[in-house]
């Protein structure tokens, strides 16, 4: 007890009374509740009077910043007043603290005091770290989970700083976090974290009054110790499903191949992109020959290296590691990418096998074989820490054992130094002095990357046109910044091969459907693009084959009978006989109905030009009041026949000159194109051409006269006619010159193009040759627009030009009006006959081509017509031509209409002996027979020669002034041809063409085109011939058909002065009307007068010359012979007595006329040699005048 206060349960005195000054701070208990640091130490009530002294002089003291009671005693205190008894406590955090009892007073007793200890221990927190999962490149974010807080601890209160986390692999290895993306795989996650450490305590303790000051120890642990649970990493491989995006270029048109119904073109890959990959551009294509790459990259000895690059192999070779490998990329060795020499690592194909060489000499084959040929890959080779390992797609297939890392020899993209070349195509192509880790290899694989750290060389490969012309571009650019770039080894770089070639996007394979050869029609290609992860994307395009050939047509004849309604239908397919097309797809049949007539207007109006630069775009013309334009969609090309062209061998000399604006060579192929290219800014020129109108021009295709110009021509002028040729290229049309300049004054474009060219002058149009020279010129300002007649020219197949001064021609173009079609014909008895018609056959595509036949037309009604049988003396007129039928019905009539038919050629002789020979009589380009309609126009074509043969008439003729007319009576205005006039004291010759157009008479008839001569002579006196209606003087005739059916017309060849011989009595009828006239000739016979004969000298008449014959029996001479006979040319006659010259034999016509002599020479005094190749076929006489006698022989010239 101290002063009657004990220490007794709950009423107690603590640190009593003490002298001096009490330690006191403002933290008592109070309130019978002690708070210090805020956590409650006793629980009891205080028990005391607070009046008390006992009550006011304590404190406890706890801790440092409990020992705050202030000296200073002038300070306002708050007393402590009621509390009790309490042991204090020296902390409490982790560790030993003192528990110091309560103080007390006692007068009697000398109170020691001992601590004892209070041992606190950590509580546990567990820190769990939470698992992740995420796919490979993406970022990466770790959390973790802390229980067991005390108290109301929490994470602020007990750590400091910020986690951390430590990422291990399955060996143990941690990974830095952040600098890449991770492979895929699974890993261990830790979490770090720091515990936040309690201030250190500070307290007083020791006598009262006497201060000590207790210090902690700085290394005091946390209130609680960690237990670390790992979490788990799993990183997954992307999987990509996303589809890639491809893009087909626009449909495209072609025209199929010659003959075949099928077209051929190549495509064009379609713009691939995807969400992987987006790289693309043009890659190398190897040809596995001996294309390769060399680089000057660093030969140094490294362990750690990196080779990446795409490929896509175009055959996996069959064989071993010698035969059958190939190497896309070397760094000292092998393959196809290789550092070559006997050191270094490649990457080599085996078949499919992929492959790692290494030290030059060390196969580790990998196991893994590349699915197929054709398809983007990305192999990666990385040695590290002396093991190399390979990769394709991000994903590795292999790894050696270890190996010494060894200097590299030489650098090789494509091959091996000299061996194992790589077969396709290799792109993106990056060497790293660094050992790439397959996350790295994963997160690059599908860019393009320029400037890295540890990126020695990258080749990006995106040089060049793809499959053009790159033979200029040799090297290979590096993009790491090194500048090590590559040099291009063997390539061709033309074409799709050996060259720059588009690669597409990488790591992307795309396909298609198309076959080799595409049908007339459409075909759709199906493109695949296919990613790395098997995801595909399609799209289509369409190929269009146009035929552009015409099908071939076969055509026959076809005979139909009028039917009892005087009709009879013929259809097209009859026509046809197998017409073929290259399609062999259904052809139409059409018979095709000429176009209308110009009616006289040749030349059609063209109104303007368009072009566009140098190409004409337009001609535009008006006919029949509608204005219509040639494009270059219905043109008709044209192309110039060579050897129609005249070449000048001389330099400087004139020629045909080709043209062009800016050209300084010209081929073949062009120049001949020059006139049908729709190019202003090439022609032909023809100046001073020694040959006119004859440079050929063919038309693309053949071209039927309808409804408008068919034939354009824009020039610079022409100077001479223009021929039409039909499709046999034979001259069917003229026209002159006069209506050539009739063309329209239009400048295409509405001005020149230009007017200087380069000319390229023909040197030889065998093998073509031209030299150029610059500075020609002339101006396009004229356009000719023709329209041709179907009834002149069935089918136009080109055209010919050319000759007189100059002619400037820039093009010469076709066009096919339309034309009426129908699919049958019908004929009536106005049809009887032969009828031309047109087949014309079209196939699917809408080509066209035609083949002319004829249908002939006979009726059931048999109309038979016998030519009568006649004879004649020679030398006597022919008896009147007649004939008998049978079968005319209903009162008809048969209309006979007789005529004598010339002889061809035709000779006249005059009183001087001045032959007149007419030789290819042709009315309009027939004969010289004409059947003609009334009225019609005719022309009649030939030539003529005159020769002159003495003997001179006795008293001479120092000049002579002859004419010579030919012509035919009843025809108006036909009548002087040509004369001549010559000294009959000399020998001489001449002539001339014939060309004279008119018209026929307008009353049915036969019309005798005649001979007659007028001459005049200075001594003679003067006399005149004018033409008749002899028959025997005839050239040619004209018959205008009576206009009644049926009529006939019956000819012989026979004249008056024809010799002895059966002549043929020839029927002919182009007017049978509803009969099918069944014809039988005849014949005229011409006997020999009889000669009377006496014993004594008479005179004889033969052939109408006199001569003084002695009696037959000694006088005649009948021993000499001639032969051969009949004979073509030369006949030999041999006398029985000789003669002196040939002045003493002569040849004499049937009439007894003189014949002209021809190279007669004699062999022998017996024997005469006599050409007779100028006398007309027929009977002809030989007059042998000897010393003995006159002698008459007879030959037949054949």
């Amino acid at each position: 007890m101290v002063n009657s206060r004990a220490l007794v349960n709950s009423r107690a005195l603590v640190n009593g009374l003490a002298t001096g000054e009490p330690l006191a701070n403002s933290r008592a208990l109070v309130n019978s509740r002690a708070l210090v640091n805020s956590r409650a130490l006793v629980n009891s009530n205080t028990v005391g009077d607070s009046a008390e002294i006992s009550n006011k002089k304590v404190a406890i003291i706890i801790d440092q910043t409990d020992v705050d009671y202030s000296l200073d005693v002038n300070a306002i205190q708050e007393p402590i007043e009621d509390f009790k008894a309490i042991n204090m406590i020296t902390g409490t955090g982790v560790g030993t603290h003192f528990i110091v009892p309560g103080a007390l007073l006692a007068e009697n007793f000398e109170i020691s005091y001992e601590t004892g200890t209070l041992q606190i221990t950590p509580a546990t927190l567990t820190v769990t770290t939470n698992d992740v999962s995420s796919p490979t490149g993406t970022g990466l974010t770790f959390t973790h989970t802390a229980t067991g807080y005390q108290y109301a601890d929490e994470a602020a209160t007990v750590f400091t700083g910020t986690p951390s986390y430590i990422v291990k692999n399955n060996l143990g290895t941690a990974i830095t976090i952040g600098s890449g993306p991770i492979a895929s795989g699974t890993y261990s996650i830790t979490s770090v974290l720091q515990l936040l450490v309690p201030p250190a305590p500070d307290f007083l303790i020791g006598a009262l009054g006497t201060d000590y000051e207790i210090v902690a120890d700085p290394t005091s642990p946390s209130n609680y110790t960690v237990n670390y649970i790992n979490g788990t990493l799993t990183v997954t491989n992307v999987v990509d499903n996303q589809a890639p995006t491809i893009t087909c270029l626009p449909a495209i048109t072609i025209y199929n191949s010659p003959g075949l119904a099928t077209g051929i073109t190549s495509l064009t890959t379609p713009l691939v992109t995807d969400n992987v990959s987006s790289m693309s551009g043009n890659a190398l294509q190897f040809d596995g020959t001996n294309d390769f790459v060399s680089a000057g990259l660093p030969m140094t000895a490294t362990d750690n290296i990196s080779m990446e690059m795409w490929i896509k192999p175009a055959l996996f070779k069959a064989g071993d590691v010698n035969s059958g490998s190939q190497v896309p990329v070397s760094y000292g060795f092998d393959d196809a990418l290789s550092f070559v020499g006997t050191n270094g690592m490649s990457v080599a194909l085996v078949g499919s096998e992929l492959y790692i060489l290494y030290s030059g000499v060390q196969w580790f084959a990998t196991g893994y074989n590349l699915p197929s040929t054709n398809q983007w890959y990305h192999i990666a080779l990385v040695r590290a820490n002396g093991v190399a390992s390979i990769y394709v797609n991000g994903i590795q297939r292999g790894n050696t054992s270890n190996i010494v890392p060894k200097t590299p020899a030489s650098f090789r993209i494509g091959s091996q130094e000299g061996i194992r070349h790589f077969s396709g195509l290799i792109d993106e192509v990056r060497i790293w002095n660094v050992a790439r880790t397959p996350a790295q290899i994963q997160a690059n694989m599908n860019e393009e990357l320029s400037t890295e750290t540890g990126l020695m060389a990258n080749y990006h490969f995106n040089q060049g046109v793809a499959a053009g012309n790159n033979t200029s571009l040799t090297s290979l650019d590096d993009a790491s910044g090194n500048n090590i770039n590559g040099t291009l080894n063997n390539f061709t770089l033309t074409g799709a091969s050996s060259n720059w070639i588009s690669s597409e996007a990488l790591g992307l394979t795309v396909t298609n459907n198309a076959p080799l050869v595409y049908p007339i029609g459409n075909t759709t290609v199906t493109w695949t693009a296919t990613d790395a992860a098997n995801n595909t994307a399609t799209c289509n395009q369409t190929v269009t084959v146009r035929d552009n050939q015409a099908p071939t047509v076969i055509a026959q004849p076809v005979t139909v009978t009028l039917g009892n309604d005087g009709t009879a239908t013929v259809t097209a397919s009859q026509v046809n006989n197998g017409s073929i097309d290259n399609s062999g797809g259904p052809l139409t049949y059409n018979f095709l109905v000429p176009g209308g007539n110009n009616n006289g207007q040749r030349v059609t109006t063209v109104n303007s030009g368009t072009r566009s630069g140098r190409n004409i775009t337009g001609i535009t013309y008006t006919h029949n009041g509608v204005q219509n334009t040639l494009t270059p969609v219905n043109a008709i090309r044209s192309t110039l026949v060579l050897s129609s062209l005249t070449a000048n061998p001389v330099p400087g000399g004139d020629a045909n000159r080709f043209w062009d604006m800016t050209a300084t060579s010209m081929s073949e192929s062009t120049a001949l194109r020059v006139l049908g290219d729709m190019d202003l800014g090439t022609a032909l020129q023809d100046c001073a051409d020694p040959v006119g109108v004859n440079h050929r021009v063919n038309f693309d295709m053949p071209i039927t006269p309808g409804v408008g110009p068919e034939i354009f021509i824009v020039h610079g002028g022409l100077a001479f006619d223009i021929e039409i040729l039909d499709i046999n290229g034979n001259v069917a049309l003229t026209i002159p010159a006069s209506i050539i300049n009739q063309g329209s004054a239009v400048t295409i474009g509405g001005s020149v193009v230009s007017s200087v060219f380069n000319a390229f002058y023909l040197r030889n149009n065998t093998n073509y040759a031209v030299a150029v020279t610059g500075g020609h010129g002339n101006s396009q300002n004229q356009v000719l627009a023709l329209d041709i007649n179907y009834s002149e020219v069935p089918q136009i197949g080109g055209i010919r030009f050319g000759g007189g001064s100059c002619n400037y021609v820039y093009e010469i173009l076709g066009f096919q009006p339309a034309q009426s079609i129908a699919p049958q014909l019908v004929f009536t008895s106005a049809n009887i006959g032969a009828n031309p018609v047109t087949l014309q056959v079209t196939d699917a595509s809408g080509n066209s081509a035609t083949a002319n036949q004829v249908v002939t037309v006979v009726n059931n009604q048999v109309l038979n017509v016998s030519a009568n049988n006649i004879s004649k003396i020679k030398g006597a007129a022919n008896p009147p031509l007649t004939a008998s039928s049978t079968g005319l019905i209903n009162g008809d009539v048969l209309t006979t209409t007789t005529y004598i038919t010339p002889s061809s050629p035709k000779i006249f002789i005059d009183d001087l002996a001045r032959d007149y020979i007419y030789s290819n009589i042709k009315l309009n380009n027939t004969s010289n027979v004409f059947i003609a309609t009334p009225g019609q126009s005719i022309t009649l074509s030939g030539t003529w020669t005159w020769i002159y043969n003495p003997p001179v008439p006795a008293n001479g003729c120092p000049g002579c002034f002859a004419q010579s007319y030919i012509g035919m009576n009843n025809a108006p205005g036909f009548g002087t041809i040509f004369s001549d006039c010559n000294d009959v004291t000399g020998t001489g010759s001449g002539g001339g063409t014939l060309s004279r157009t008119f018209n026929a008479p307008t009353q049915p008839g036969v019309y005798y085109i005649t001979h007659k001569v007028g001459w005049q002579f200075t001594c003679y006196g003067g006399g005149e011939g004018n033409p008749d209606n002899d028959p025997n003087r005839a050239i040619a005739v004209v018959i205008v058909q009576p206009s009644a059916a049926p009529s006939i017309f019956i000819s012989t060849t026979a004249t008056t002065n024809s010799p002895v011989g059966n002549y043929p009595i020839t029927i002919t009828s182009n007017n049978a009307g509803i009969y099918n006239i069944v014809i039988t000739n005849g014949t005229l016979t011409i006997s020999e007068p009889t000669i009377p004969t006496t014993t004594g000298q008479t005179t004889t008449t033969i052939s109408g010359e006199n001569f003084v014959a002695a009696p037959i029996s000694d006088k005649v001479i009948t021993k000499s012979k001639v032969y051969p006979n009949p004979s073509t040319d030369k006949i030999l006659v041999e006398t029985k007595h000789e003669i002196e010259s040939v002045n003493q034999i002569f040849l004499i016509d049937l009439v007894g006329r003189i014949s002209p002599q021809k190279n007669t020479r004699m062999l022998s005094k017996n024997k005469i040699e006599m050409e007779i190749t100028h006398l007309q076929k027929g009977v002809h006489y030989i007059k042998v005048m000897s010393k003995k006698g006159i002698e008459i022989l007879s030959f037949i010239k054949l």
